[in-house]
């Protein structure tokens, strides 16, 4: 198996990862942020319509009323803060794809920045979604490669081989 891929950071790619890490920690306080302003301001629609309204002030209902839309995009805001903080020239990296390692070398402007060489089973983990790769390094940082990306091969074979190097470490995300 061969592969290459050549992915450019946008805010987008970096959107979808943010969006991932955010909604997968499960039981964490993101994931409590996210739903309970959405659950409070349901039970406050349900106190209004039964007319029960006693003891419900009109600022904690708007104070959940904007919670419930902004936290929702907190993952948007942080990409869009990385990008701005993030020099002019965005990084590529090309990927090369093997059958039991690959090769990230880091590129920005035409130059350079580093390489990679690593094997799929000292990936933390890995994980494949409708668009594109998240290959873990560490815990919270992971090489991004979208699926439309790759110049060389099918992302069906590297999904493939991701499988058959992490098993149960390896998830597929819809």
């Amino acid at each position: 198996m061969h592969l290459e891929a050549e992915t450019t950071m946008t805010q987008a790619l970096l959107r979808r990862f943010m969006t991932y890490q955010f909604l997968r920690r499960r039981g964490s306080w993101q994931v409590n942020l996210f739903l309970m302003p959405s659950l409070l301001l349901l039970l406050l629609a349900v106190a209004a319509f039964t007319q029960s309204w006693d003891g419900v002030s009109i600022p904690l209902v708007v104070m959940l009323a904007l919670m419930s839309v902004f936290v929702p995009l907190f993952p948007s805001l942080v990409a869009r803060m990385s990008f701005r903080r993030a020099p002019a020239d965005l990084l590529t990296q090309h990927f090369t794809f093997d059958d039991e390692t690959f090769d990230v070398e880091n590129n920005r402007s035409d130059r350079i920045q580093g390489t990679t060489h690593a094997r799929y089973d000292g990936l933390v983990s890995a994980v494949e979604t409708r668009e594109d790769f998240f290959l873990y390094i560490q815990k919270h940082q992971a090489f991004l490669v979208a699926k439309a990306d790759f110049r060389v091969g099918d992302p069906a074979d590297l999904s493939k081989a991701l499988a058959d190097a992490l098993g149960a470490k390896f998830r597929k995300v819809p």
